[in-house]
């Protein structure tokens, strides 16, 4: 039992990707010592392993896993084929990452809320973008102007990402469906022209982040250029990753 468990551990050992950080002749090598390290410790030879452990001679190297069928060179290959996937796996994870932020801030419009979801590969960021924003009124008398400033915008953002360790910062720019209410000439005390935004504007935000894991905070410089009431404001902003 106790030879078993040794043959089992050795095997283990030689199929270890850690392995493939080796050159093809270390390799070699090193399963050589640890065949030899197991014979002393058995005494004998195992006829299973002898005739299959290979050398280090260029004669056991193949070109795929396997193919000269020796323990030195074969175990190498598996290795560096299944070491090869999985970075490439992890880089491709690293390259994308998709994100929830929701924020507030203040504009022109007045009190701002924003919600939006980006999706981020290699350094391009796209970004779906919702702001709303109402004129907070308030004072003693009660007496407010009218109508109301208000702004709703949806929009679509494409942009450039530049990461520095725990700090992201993008720039974007996109199209967008506006509406809302501006005002315009004074007509009475408190009361102005009304003006409807609608139509189609350019969305966009200048943003920076800092990330802790799968949480972020961070703010943007946002706005609107449209043919009716062009805008900017600032934000803060809480993200969370989701993938």
């Amino acid at each position: 039992m106790k030879r078993i468990l040794l043959i089992s551990q050795l095997t283990l050992l030689f199929l270890s990707s850690d392995l493939s950080a080796h050159k093809q002749r270390i390799h070699q090598y090193l399963v050589l010592q640890g065949y030899s390290l197991l014979r002393g410790r058995l005494g004998t030879d195992v006829p299973a392993l002898q005739t299959r452990i290979g050398g280090t001679d260029p004669f056991y190297i193949g070109q795929r896993p396997w193919q000269r069928r020796y323990i030195t060179t074969g175990s190498l290959k598996v290795s560096m084929k299944a070491g090869a996937s999985i970075g490439q796996t992890v880089e491709e994870d690293e390259k994308s990452s998709a994100w929830l932020s929701l924020g507030v801030g203040a504009s022109y419009f007045g009190l701002t809320f924003g919600a939006s979801f980006s999706y981020g590969y290699h350094n391009n960021v796209f970004t779906l973008r919702y702001l709303k924003a109402d004129e907070f009124q308030f004072n003693v008398q009660g007496d407010y102007d009218n109508p109301a400033l208000r702004f709703r915008e949806i929009g679509f953002l494409y942009g450039r990402v530049h990461r520095e360790d725990y700090l992201v910062l993008s720039l974007s720019v996109g199209m967008s469906l506006i509406n809302g209410v501006d005002r315009g000439k004074q007509i009475n005390y408190r009361e102005y022209e009304r003006r409807d935004i609608s139509g189609y504007g350019i969305p966009f935000e200048a943003k920076f982040r800092f990330e802790i894991g799968r949480i972020g905070v961070g703010g943007s410089w946002f706005g609107n250029i449209n043919l009716k009431k062009s805008f900017s404001g600032a934000m803060l902003e809480m993200h969370l990753k989701i993938f």
